[in-house]
Formats: structure tokens, C-alpha cells, sequence
């Protein structure tokens, strides 16, 4: 009964598909990494973008598979200036959210996708505009926000934000709860909402948006709302208190 029940990886799941994708990947050139596989488990392929064959591309098929489409990383190159993360080296495909991957699709089709975005990154002239949700993106670096902080920001209050003149600033209140089991402090991270804004005229919550919180706990907070043309870099940031908005 255990052994029917026990986990298995998907190129165990699928053996015929994994041989598929094998001899698909070894037609393009990419080998697989065997140490990857025997040691850890991971399904990767190792090549050279037929592009610019300078950059040396790891393929790698995650466990979901084929629900989730591979991600394509640059091995050892140099950080492409756009369409590609710099902490972990993936190149974007798929569009926002890998919406155009569909599982009978082949993991090649990852390579395919990682060659347009190089084309259009180091060989304009052999770039396309192919799909819709191409849209220009200007050269940017990535910065790790805090993440387990969130506040609510009611549509009133978040069109009144966006009324405001760039770098101009007003006030706002809030009520704040941390998540259970922490103490509850205005500079603690959890989850919190927008009750008013502004100086004049001042834009106050629906009351049912303000009720959203528990009464038992939540702390009262206020500060300044700053309309900003572009988020800040995290060295930057905002003094406490203080929420920034960019259109």
C-alpha cells in the first residue's frame, strides 16, 4: 500500500513524456545534467542559445510539469538589461504569469520563447513583436520588498491618491492588526486598512470596509500618503508611517 501511495517525480510519472522531452531537448542541442538528476531529482538541460551562442542557458522542468511550463535560466552569462530576473537569472517567457503555456506544449517551446526575448535584448534586428502581451519594458533592477505586510487601500481613497499631483503628499489614518500570535505594533508587519485620507476635503472608508478588522485589537495609525512617479528602491524606502502610491 505505502509503495502505490509514495511520491513520485513527474519524469517517473510520465516516463514516455520525459523520454519525449530527452530526445526533444538533445535535437536543440541541450544536454541533460545527469548529477542534477541522480543526485537531487531535477529534471535540467544544459545548452547554447543559438542566438547569441555566447550564452549558455539551463532549462529547468519543476515538478509540476507538464501543469507548470520549464524555466529557462542563463547559466553563466551576463544579466540580460530587461526580461530577465537578476536574483535568480530566469528569463521571462510565457508572458505575465506564463498565461500562454498549456501542457501539450513541448518543454522546447521554453527554449523557443528565452531565444525571442535574447533577439530582442542583444539582436534587435532579428526580433519579432509576436505576441500581444509584448510590451516594452525599460531596463529596471529588482528590489525585495516587505512582503508579509499588507494594507488595504479602498477604491475612494486609492482614486483620491490618484488625483494627487506627483511628489505631493496628504495625510491619512488607518486602523492595523498583526497576524495572530504576534504582538500587535503600528511597526509590526500584518495586515491593515485605509479609513481616511487627506487634508481637504478628507475621503473617509465605506463602513463595512472599516469594520473589515476585528475591533479587539487593531491599533490606530497615521501618517503621510505621497503620490510617487516610479516605486523607490528599498535602500530609499519611506520613514515609518508613510504608504506611497505610483500610477
Amino acid at each position: 500500500m505505502n509503495s502505490i501511495l509514495a511520491y513520485r517525480p513527474w519524469f517517473e510519472r510520465f516516463p514516455e513524456r520525459f523520454v519525449g522531452e530527452r530526445e526533444g531537448m538533445e535535437r536543440r542541442g541541450f544536454a541533460l545534467d545527469e548529477n542534477a538528476l541522480n543526485q537531487n531529482g531535477r529534471v535540467e538541460f544544459i545548452g547554447r542559445s543559438r542566438t547569441n551562442p555566447a550564452i549558455e542557458l539551463k532549462v529547468s522542468f519543476p515538478d509540476s510539469f507538464p501543469s507548470k511550463p520549464p524555466h529557462v535560466h542563463t547559466a553563466k552569462a551576463p544579466i540580460l538589461s530587461r526580461h530577465q530576473r537578476p536574483d535568480t537569472r530566469e528569463i521571462c517567457t510565457f508572458g505575465p504569469s506564463r498565461s500562454r503555456w498549456v501542457a501539450s506544449l513541448s518543454g522546447t517551446a521554453a527554449i523557443d520563447e528565452a531565444e525571442e526575448v535574447i533577439a530582442a535584448v542583444t539582436a534587435p534586428e532579428l526580433s519579432v513583436m509576436k505576441y500581444s502581451d509584448d510590451v516594452p519594458e525599460p531596463a529596471s533592477a529588482l528590489y525585495h520588498y516587505e512582503s508579509d505586510t499588507s494594507i488595504l487601500i479602498p477604491p475612494a481613497i486609492a482614486a483620491f491618491a490618484a488625483e494627487m499631483p506627483e511628489g505631493s503628499s496628504a495625510n491619512f489614518r488607518g486602523r492595523f492588526e498583526n497576524w495572530p500570535g504576534q504582538t500587535v505594533s503600528r511597526y509590526g508587519k500584518g495586515r491593515g486598512i485605509v479609513t481616511e485620507i487627506g487634508q481637504k476635503p478628507t475621503v473617509n472608508a465605506e463602513e463595512w470596509q472599516q469594520n473589515m478588522l476585528p475591533r479587539r485589537s487593531p491599533v490606530e495609525i497615521s501618517g503621510k500618503v505621497v503620490r510617487i512617479a516610479a516605486p523607490p528602491p528599498l535602500a530609499m524606502g519611506f520613514p515609518n508611517s508613510t504608504i506611497g502610491f505610483n500610477a
